[in-house]
Formats: C-alpha cells, sequence, structure tokens
C-alpha cells in the first residue's frame, strides 16, 4: 500500500512538472511572436522612396494634371512650408499637362508660400505643366539636358453634341480668356514680347532644353545635383542667382531688338 502511494505521488510530481513545462514553452512561443509582430517590416523601395524625399523638401508632379493630383501638391506644398517657412522645395515634374485651372491653383499657391519652389523639368513637361515649370522660383527653374518642353494654346473637347449656338459662343469666349491668361503669365515668366509668346502658342511648339533656355522657359540645364537645394536642411542655394536672371532677361530683349532693327534695315 505504501508503496503503491509513493508512485502515485511520484507520478502526481512528474504530470505537474511536464505540465508546467509545456506551459512555459507556450508562453515562450507566444512572447516570440509577439516580438516578431512588433518589429517593423522592411519597407518598400517604392515606400523608401517617397519617405524620403519629402524630408530632403522634394516633391515631384507626374502624370495628368488635375484635381487630383493638384489638391495633393497643394497640400504637400502647404505642410513643407510650414514646417521650415524660408526654406527651399524642389518640385520634379514630368508630365503631359492637363487641367488649366488645376494648373493655375497649383502656380497661386507656388507664388504664397513663404518658401521658394524650386522647378526642373525631368523627361518632359507640356501644355499646363510647362507653365507651372516657369512659374518656379527666379533662377531656380531647371530643365535637365534630354528633356523636352512644349507650349500651345488650350484645347477643348465637347462631347456633348446638342449645345445651343450661345452656348459654343460662350464656351469659345471663355477659351479665349484662357489662352490669354496663359498667355500674358507666359510671357511675364520668360520676359518675352506678348505678340511673340501668342505666336508660338498657336500650334503645338516643342522646344529643345536648350531651346527653352533661350525662350526663358527656364533659368539653366541642369548639370549637378549641387545646383538642387536636396540638402538635409534644404539650405543649399542654386548655382545661378536670383539677381542674375533680370540681367538674362533685359539680355534676350536687347538681343530681340537688335535681330529686329537687322530685320527692319535689311527690309529698308
Amino acid at each position: 500500500g505504501r508503496s503503491a502511494m509513493l508512485a502515485r505521488f511520484a507520478l502526481a510530481r512528474l504530470a505537474k512538472a511536464a505540465s508546467a513545462g509545456l506551459l512555459g514553452g507556450i508562453a515562450g512561443c507566444d512572447k516570440a511572436s509577439e516580438r516578431k509582430s512588433t518589429a517593423p517590416h522592411p519597407k518598400s523601395a517604392n515606400e523608401l522612396f517617397f519617405d524620403t524625399l519629402p524630408r530632403r523638401r522634394a516633391l515631384f508632379l507626374t502624370g495628368t494634371i488635375d484635381d487630383t493630383s493638384a489638391r495633393s501638391l497643394v497640400g504637400q506644398l502647404l505642410a513643407l512650408d510650414l514646417e521650415r517657412p524660408g526654406e527651399p522645395i524642389t518640385l520634379f515634374i514630368m508630365s503631359a499637362g492637363g487641367k488649366v485651372h488645376s494648373g493655375l491653383g497649383i502656380v497661386d499657391t507656388m507664388r504664397l508660400l513663404s518658401s521658394p519652389v524650386c522647378t526642373v523639368c525631368c523627361g518632359h513637361c507640356e501644355s499646363m505643366a510647362a507653365v507651372v515649370l516657369a512659374c518656379g522660383a527666379p533662377g531656380r527653374r531647371f530643365a535637365l539636358a534630354h528633356s523636352r518642353v512644349m507650349i500651345h494654346q488650350p484645347v477643348t473637347r465637347l462631347t456633348d453634341t446638342k449645345r445651343h449656338a450661345d452656348q459654343i459662343i460662350l464656351h469659345g469666349q471663355e477659351l479665349h480668356k484662357t489662352r490669354e491668361t496663359l498667355t500674358q503669365l507666359l510671357a511675364a515668366q520668360t520676359g518675352q514680347p506678348f505678340e511673340r509668346i501668342s505666336a508660338l502658342m498657336d500650334r503645338d511648339c516643342y522646344l529643345s532644353a536648350r531651346e527653352a533656355l533661350d525662350l526663358g522657359l527656364v533659368d539653366a540645364i541642369l548639370e549637378s545635383a549641387d545646383q538642387l537645394p536636396l540638402s538635409p536642411g534644404g539650405k543649399a542655394a542654386a548655382k545661378q542667382p536670383a539677381s542674375s536672371v533680370p540681367a538674362a532677361k533685359e539680355e534676350r530683349t536687347r538681343a530681340d531688338e537688335d535681330n529686329g532693327d537687322a530685320d527692319d534695315r535689311g527690309a529698308a
């Protein structure tokens, strides 16, 4: 009897020890899994790209310019300006254009900021994207060496064919006002006469980086990243100072006048 009782007691002790070990193992597994779940997941290349560049005050305008893309970009511009007012922001543009008034919303916001916005044509800037490019901070408008710029008059698509004649006339008048606004804006930004910009916008006018520089749509062809304010503090200045832009415009104006005088002498 005594030996049987000791055997049962020993078995109970063994069962208790085994149960404690099993529970401890389960608890250890739970803690390990909890540590794995709370560990930060590695970011994708795309996440790293869009997480790092805003810290360097660099933004992108790509694809079609519409209300959605304009709202996103305007929000980012305002946020960076509130974060560190007065420090430069770099805007890389690769777009075929889009809605005129969505683009004008971006331009007006850029002008409201205390931070100068450096614009860079990356690949191509066409239509409204070219206007945004030209409206960057003076002396801080760049084009990459093989990029292309295109300007033209605004176009519209009347998908609804059931329109009254008066509606079509009103629509045409509004389109003409929009063209006048864009022409005046580009003339002011380039220093070119209104008539010359208007003539160039009659049809699709494609320009290389060098031609865009000569016209005054950009201030320099980007040759080095040192020309951009992409330092962590955003304090690096553009290679070409803003004060040199009026002088460049005056030189272009004088060259145009000289060409005009030569033409008049030739005609005489």
